[in-house]
Order: structure tokens, then C-alpha cells, then sequence
């Protein structure tokens, strides 16, 4: 029986071969920078905003979706008249079947082997990224580390997320001067259990309980431990995580606190903070050099986040990519809530892809995630937003954040998209009270800078134009350094307040930045905003005769 399958060469030049073994190589570069990119997903699905932002970055809207559709119909003429042809497109999302296909790169490579594609320039920076996070990967599947197989075989019989062991509190036997032991230990456990729920809330970690079956059969990643002792008049807490295969620390922590404490509200702030600076601590420790391969989608997903705060279309595609990683073979729900959410910033950045597909992908995302676990506070957070903001279902959205919000002090994301609800709803004093809470429990939540904005857009529309101007040049401080890229609503915001409180330089000055930025017109484009990024009509309105008043 002759080989009906095609052969794709992705070691050195990229080259496609019928089962015939004729040369069918699509002619179009940005084609086979396609073909490779669907190839090395495996199968997965790939919303076509990400395509387009992957390899058209510079292209306008219809531009980048005219030419990913020129891309497709390139590589469907090279697979022939084959039906079905490994090419599916149903739905909206594009993926390649490879049942038919036989990939060198998913194989084990041959000794000698050229370059992963060798020599090959897309002439899009995300994807020349992704090149060599390829390279990088296949880099250490060669002979002598492992098979693909093997390390794909590993990868899936092995817990992915950070295991960490949240260990029994301890104080100090002269804690305070022999103040109330009892509050002071009690005070210790209310920091471990938050900590352990609010751990296992992220997705990224699964906390152990010490001395349990699971501790013995597989040692934890990390071991978390509270101790409390004297300070004067004052308990100080410490907190410290430490990577137990090498026993070096990862992050550590200190806090004053006085006793007695008769607002809990002071603890579970910093609970949350504390989360916070030990995810980034654990990225960062782990980004160059992770526990293993099998940790890579817990390290995909911490890094999506930080990709989503740097606001580039780039880093947005990226940030799916990495995302889709993560979800690969897992079902975490934060994990699918989170790649919900990432729909909110393709649809501020309108990626190319129709509305109507990007909806569709925020709603897949989100009722699968509500599904795997409706009990989580941070997946309700994040899927209530994406019912307000992308979805337009405000009462969904209400319906969702019901159960939590009396965690609204616990949790950055959950406080935001409470102060979002209000906001939608006109009710802007809650809104900004809300926005204010959410950046204390996130200071070091690296999207601080949209707690905040919500906030200056607020005062914007309590008239309160000096107070926006501060908050919206807080906001542009609280930026991630060095990406030369600026949060559009904060920008909007800023050009508003600043005209309305009659500093007319200063206002065209943030709406020259924006005009840079998105290249476009802002008067324009206002015209055709109320319906994606305005959910509120009044804020709408307030933006445009703000925006209105620097022509005059």
C-alpha cells in the first residue's frame, strides 16, 4: 500500500512533500511560517487573532486578517485535493490534523540534524521568539537527554504545578513579652490557612499539608513557613519559601503587626500581597533554569500573566500561546479563566480576528473553567469580567460574583472586577473605593497599573478631574519598565481629565502619545468605540467631549 501520508521538514529549510514525494512547499514565506507554527502546536486549536498578531504585528485590522486568509488558502492549495485535508479551519480557529502528517520535529531528531528552521526569518519578532523557544526545547530533547517522546511522556504523568508544603506555624516562646499566646498563634494560623487556600486559588501551585502521604510518596517543590517573634511592642511575622530539592531560599517576607488585630481585613491584605511577590519570586527563580521540564506549564502561565501587563499585540499573542501551553493536558481552572480573560486585551487591542469569534472564544473558555470549578473566588473574578466587559452580560456577571464578593478584601482581581460591576452600573464612588482596594492587595500584581486606572476613570466621572489627573499619572508610573507601550483607557482617561480641568497642552499631549501609539485617529475612532470598549454609555460620552475639546 503506497504512503498516503505528506512529509513536513522543519529540521533546516522548510520543505513539504506529498505522499507522492513531489515537492509541494507553499510559496508564500508568511505560509510556511504558518505551517510550521500549526505544526509544532500539535494539533491544538489557534484563535486566528493570535495567528495574525504572530506574523502581521504592523498590519492594520482587515490588512492582517486578509493576508492570514491569503496564508491559508496557500497552504490548503499545497495539500491538494486531499478531503478532509490535515488543514481545519471550522469554527473560526485553525489547527492541522496529523494523522496524515508526519512531522521530523515531533520525531526524534537524526544525528547531524540542521537547525530547527535554519536560516528562517518571518520578518515578525514574536515569531522569530518563538523560533528559539523552539530551539531551546529541541535543544534538549538531542541524543543523550531524552527522546521527545519521553520528555512528552514525563511531562504528562507529572503533577505541573508547583507542589508546596505550607508548614505548621511556629512562634517564639517570648513572642511580645509574654503577651496572649494563644492570639498570637491563632493570628500565625489564620496567615497559613489563607495562604494555602489562596495558593491553591492561582493555579499555579498545589499546596501539600505536611507529614501526609503525598509529602512522603513525592517531596514538595517548596516548603512555606510562619514564624512569629518579638519586636518591641509589636509581633513580627516571617514568612519564607525555600526550594527543598536544594534547600535554597526562594522568597522571604517580614511584617510588623500589632496586637491585639480587630480587623481582619489588615491580614488578608497581606495574605494577598504575599501571594503576589511569591509568584514573581518563583518566576523568576525558575525562568531560566525550572525544576524540571515537567514545571514548564506552571512557568508558561505565570509568564502569560506578566506577557498580558506588557500590552504589545506581540506580547498578547504571545501571551496565548504561552497560555494554550499551560492548558495542554492540564485542567486547572484559573489556568482556562485566565485565557478567558486574555480576550479582554484582545479585544481592547480588536486583533484582527471578527468580534464575533472572539466572543466565541471568551465564552468556550469561560463556561469550560466554571465548569471544572465554580467554588474558586479568582476563576468567578475572571470570568465575571469577561461577562461584563467582552460578553455584554451584565446579570451573568452579577450572578457570577454573588457567592464572592464578600472575598472582595481577599483577592486584587476579584476587587477589580467588582469595581468594574459598579462602574458599568454608574455607581462610581463604589467603583473607585473598589478600584482603590484592588491596587493595595495588588502592589505587586504586575497589571496594577488597570486597578488604578479604573480608579482615575471614576473621579473622571465624578467630575473630579484634579484627583483623575493624579491617578492616570500613577497608573502610567505603575507601567511595566522598558516595553514603550502604554495602557490605552489610561491614556483616553488622562487626554479627558486633562481637558476638562481646561489644561488643554497637557491633554494633547496623552492623546498625541495615543494617536502614536495606535496610529489611528482617536476623534475617529471614537465614533465606532461605545459598543466594544465603552460598556457605559455616560463614560462614552464624558471621554468624547473631553477627547472633543482638545481640537478646539
Amino acid at each position: 500500500m503506497p504512503d498516503a501520508t505528506f512529509h513536513l521538514t522543519l529540521f533546516g529549510a522548510i520543505a513539504l512533500h506529498a505522499p507522492s514525494g513531489k515537492d509541494i512547499t507553499p510559496r508564500l514565506r508568511k505560509s510556511r511560517a504558518l505551517l510550521a507554527y500549526l505544526a509544532m502546536n500539535g494539533g491544538r486549536r489557534i484563535e486566528r487573532c493570535a495567528l495574525e498578531q504572530l506574523l502581521w504585528p504592523d498590519r492594520a485590522p482587515r490588512q492582517a486578517r486578509d493576508s492570514l486568509k491569503q496564508a491559508l488558502s496557500d497552504i490548503r492549495r499545497a495539500f491538494g485535493a486531499t478531503a478532509p485535508g490535515p488543514l481545519r479551519t471550522k469554527g473560526g480557529a485553525v489547527h492541522l490534523a496529523l494523522a496524515h502528517l508526519a512531522v521530523d520535529a515531533l520525531r526524534d531528531p537524526p544525528a547531524g540534524a540542521p537547525q530547527f528552521l535554519e536560516g528562517f526569518d518571518a520578518g515578525a519578532q514574536a515569531f522569530a521568539a518563538w523560533i528559539e523557544q523552539q530551539r531551546r526545547a529541541l535543544g534538549d530533547a538531542c541524543p543523550g537527554k531524552g527522546t521527545l517522546r519521553q520528555i512528552d511522556t514525563a511531562w504528562r504523568n507529572t503533577p505541573r504545578q508547583f507542589t508546596i508544603e505550607v508548614a505548621a506555624p511556629s512562634t517564639d516562646s517570648s513572642a511580645a513579652g509574654g503577651r496572649d499566646h494563644a492570639a498570637i498563634s491563632g493570628l500565625i494560623v489564620m496567615v497559613q490557612d489563607g495562604l494555602r487556600r489562596g495558593l491553591d486559588q492561582t493555579g499555579f501551585f498545589a499546596p501539600l499539608t505536611p507529614n501526609t502521604a503525598a509529602c512522603r510518596t513525592a517531596p514538595p517543590d517548596l516548603r512555606l513557613t510562619a514564624h512569629a517573634f518579638a519586636a518591641g511592642p509589636d509581633i513580627m511575622l516571617s514568612l519564607a519559601a525555600t526550594r527543598l530539592d536544594q534547600g535554597t531560599p526562594v522568597w522571604s517576607w517580614l511584617e510588623t503587626m500589632s496586637l491585639p488585630i480587630r480587623d481582619a481585613s489588615g491580614i488578608y491584605m497581606l495574605i494577598a500581597q504575599a501571594i503576589e511577590q511569591l509568584c514573581d519570586a518563583v518566576w523568576q527563580a525558575n525562568r531560566k533554569s525550572p525544576f524540571a521540564p515537567c514545571k514548564a506549564p506552571a512557568l508558561a502561565a505565570l509568564n502569560a500573566i506578566r506577557l498580558i501587563s506588557r500590552l504589545t499585540p506581540e506580547n498578547i499573542a504571545a501571551a496565548e500561546v504561552a497560555l494554550n501551553d499551560a492548558m495542554d493536558g492540564t485542567a486547572v481552572p484559573s489556568l482556562y479563566a485566565w485565557r478567558a480573560y486574555l480576550t479582554a486585551y484582545q479585544l481592547e487591542k480588536r486583533c484582527g480576528a471578527q468580534l464575533d469569534d472572539l466572543r466565541d472564544t471568551a465564552l468556550h473558555y469561560s463556561a469550560h473553567a466554571i465548569e471544572l470549578d465554580s467554588h474558586n473566588p479568582l476563576t468567578r473574578a475572571l470570568v465575571a469580567h469577561v461577562y461584563g466587559f467582552v460578553l455584554k452580560d451584565r446579570d451573568r456577571a452579577q450572578e457570577l460574583l454573588s457567592p464572592v464578593r464578600g472575598l472582595v478584601g481577599q483577592n486584587a482581581m476579584l476587587a477589580d472586577t467588582v469595581s468594574l460591576a459598579h462602574f458599568y452600573a454608574g455607581r462610581y464612588d463604589e467603583a473607585g473605593a473598589h478600584a482603590q482596594l484592588a491596587g493595595k492587595l495588588g502592589r505587586w500584581n504586575p497589571m496594577q497599573y488597570a486597578f488604578t486606572t479604573v480608579q482615575s476613570a471614576s473621579q473622571l466621572m465624578l467630575g473630579q478631574y484634579d484627583a483623575a489627573i493624579r491617578s492616570g499619572k500613577r497608573a502610567l508610573a505603575q507601567h511595566p519598565p522598558g516595553i514603550g507601550f502604554q495602557y490605552e483607557p489610561t491614556l483616553r482617561t488622562l487626554a479627558a481629565a486633562y481637558s476638562l480641568s481646561g489644561r488643554k497642552v497637557e491633554g494633547r499631549a496623552a492623546l498625541d502619545v495615543l494617536e502614536r501609539q495606535t496610529g489611528t485617529d482617536t476623534h475617529e475612532m471614537m465614533k465606532d468605540l461605545p459598543d466594544t470598549l465603552f460598556p457605559n454609555p455616560d463614560v462614552f460620552r464624558k471621554v468624547r467631549d473631553g477627547i472633543q475639546g482638545l481640537r478646539l
